[in-house]
């Protein structure tokens, strides 16, 4: 949590007059560095410019704003925090205050990139079960009816049997293929 003083004149003028114990653990400054001081201070948004550019409207227009962005901490290590910035005015309208809430969602996010990463190889499985083992099969059970259902001479069934072995490699190949890369899942 970070609350800061707003002067009236120049909304985006900020002093920082609280920050709580949450605040210094997850960027790594403590009160003393950043008290009195503008938030600009902090190490730094890297966020896209359309989140930076919602910050600077929000705070232009002294509207409330729920925003994921990437910011980095006193060591320059990236976490990403859900903010809720929220403009506190006098009985007479006038801005004084903006208090800042920060999530750290960080976690939350790699573990979602995962899932996703992990969905891409499932869906790459599955496309491989659905259509790469087709070609074999189908060879496979054509062969197997040319054996069963014509005249064939002794030369021809053992140069189809060939072809059934071939197709039955080919196919152990894609399952064994499948199979390494569900591991990898």
């Amino acid at each position: 949590m970070l609350i800061a003083k707003s002067d009236p004149q120049n909304v985006t003028g900020l002093q920082i007059l609280y920050v709580n114990a949450a605040f210094t653990k997850l960027t790594g400054y403590t009160q003393a560095e950043v008290i009195g001081k503008s938030p600009l201070v902090l190490k730094g948004f890297r966020s896209s410019e359309n989140e930076i550019g919602k910050l600077q409207n929000a705070l232009s227009n002294l509207e409330q704003l729920k925003s994921e962005i990437i910011y980095y901490e006193k060591e320059d290590q990236a976490y990403i925090i859900n903010l809720s910035l929220h403009p506190v005015l006098d009985a007479a309208g006038q801005l004084t205050h903006w208090i800042s809430i920060g999530r750290d969602v960080t976690e939350k996010r790699r573990y979602i990139s995962e899932i996703e990463e992990r969905n891409q190889k499932l869906q790459q499985i599955a496309w491989m079960q659905s259509h790469v083992i087709r070609a074999p099969l189908a060879r496979l059970m054509s062969l197997i009816d040319l054996i069963k259902n014509y005249e064939n001479s002794a030369e021809e069934v053992s140069e189809l049997l060939g072809h059934i072995l071939t197709s039955a490699h080919s196919l152990d190949d894609i399952i064994r293929d499948i199979s390494s890369k569900t591991n990898e899942v």
